[in-house]
């Protein structure tokens, strides 16, 4: 025989990387809101993805975290972001939903006693109209136009012994984004 050494060759299989990644989304524009700005914050599972973003059923771009759009029209949004891994292993997107909707006032009863009562703005648009205030037994008061977190306060100094029924918006001439919280009643003694 040769007698010589025999040649031993030695090798490493690695599997190709079939694992598409996962992309989580960390924080969104809420349900509902009035901004017309969406900051969607989102990251992958590993590391090294490009990340593609559709926004409304756009084509797909390029994008990264935290993600900004400005300018949103009245009405519904969608965002859809995925992720392709250096193996070119693609995500399934990611989606979050959200409405922007129109500023409102929302025009309240905030306080009522005896000789007082407090309307309150806690939309997030001025009622720009006036409005008419009726409380049973003491009368009916103009409201003026209240910005958002404003109130005005209507006092009297009669006193009636019965139910001071307020309604607030009495004629419905203010849309607001809550018209189920117009009224408040409040049971009177006088001394």
């Amino acid at each position: 025989g040769n007698g010589g050494a025999e040649a031993v060759a030695a090798w490493t299989y690695t599997p190709p990387d079939t694992t598409p990644p996962t992309v989580t989304i960390a924080s969104a524009p809420p349900a509902t809101t009035v901004e017309t700005s969406a900051t969607v914050t989102f990251a992958a599972n590993e590391g090294g993805v490009t990340f593609a973003c559709a926004l409304d059923g756009a084509p797909p771009a390029a994008c990264a975290s935290p993600a900004v759009y400005n300018a949103l029209a009245v009405g519904a949004h969608q965002l859809s972001i995925t992720a392709t891994d250096p193996a070119g292993n693609v995500s399934a997107p990611a989606v979050v939903s959200w409405t922007v909707v129109a500023p409102q006032p929302d025009l309240h009863v905030a306080a009522l006693t005896k000789n007082a009562i407090v309307v309150a703005n806690k939309g997030t648009a001025p009622a720009t109209v006036p409005s008419i205030l009726t409380i049973t037994l003491i009368g009916t008061f103009t409201v003026p136009p209240i910005p958002p977190g404003a109130s005005v306060t209507f006092t009297w100094s009669i006193c009636r012994v019965g139910t001071y029924s307020a309604i607030v918006d009495r004629t419905n001439v203010v849309a607001e984004s809550d018209e189920t919280n117009n009224t408040a009643a409040l049971a009177n003694t006088c001394p």
